[in-house]
């Protein structure tokens, strides 16, 4: 028996990268996928594409730095299918540029997309998750969590802090 069979699974950053191809993946796998990312118009292909290997998924605009419509989300999706069995929290952005010429809104956006937005996801998952007793949820983060590469120091400060967090949220 396939494990991904009519799982009810949440891919956030759905709609490029690995999101997309996870939430791709899981629906061709039998998965009934809800994606979600910011870029409505990208999304829109995916939401054919899933929707053609499983026909219950579906995609919707989620902005992760909006803490009250990550909640509207997750409750839309319990609301829908009657349960949230996985979050593949995949949403991310990343700038290059040297660490001397790193704006603060630059710094701000990635670290609340990359770590806010992933944490609040787990945190709205999670309730759900916990009410259950079941469930799992998947954090991307990237080597350079534990590794240095010039021009990535936003970028590779979110990816180490999603790594503490999980660990942290794991033991929760």
């Amino acid at each position: 028996m396939n494990g991904l069979a009519d799982m009810v699974l949440w891919v956030t950053g759905a709609a490029s990268g690995i999101g997309e191809a996870t939430a791709r993946l899981a629906a061709e796998a039998g998965a009934i996928v809800a994606a979600t990312d910011v870029d409505a118009d990208r999304l829109q292909r995916v939401e054919s594409a899933i929707t053609r290997a499983s026909p219950r998924s579906t995609a919707f605009r989620l902005d992760v730095r909006d803490v009250d419509a990550i909640e509207a989300a997750a409750a839309a999706i319990v609301e829908r299918y009657g349960r949230l069995d996985a979050l593949a929290a995949c949403a991310g952005v990343m700038s290059y540029g040297p660490a001397l010429e790193v704006t603060a809104s630059d710094w701000d956006r990635q670290h609340e997309v990359n770590v806010r937005g992933l944490f609040f996801c787990c945190q709205a998952a999670g309730r759900r998750m916990v009410a259950r007793r079941q469930g799992s949820i998947v954090a991307v983060s990237s080597q350079l969590a534990l590794i240095g590469r010039p021009g990535t120091a936003p970028y590779a400060s979110t990816k180490g802090a999603i790594a503490a967090l999980v660990k942290t949220l794991a033991l929760e």
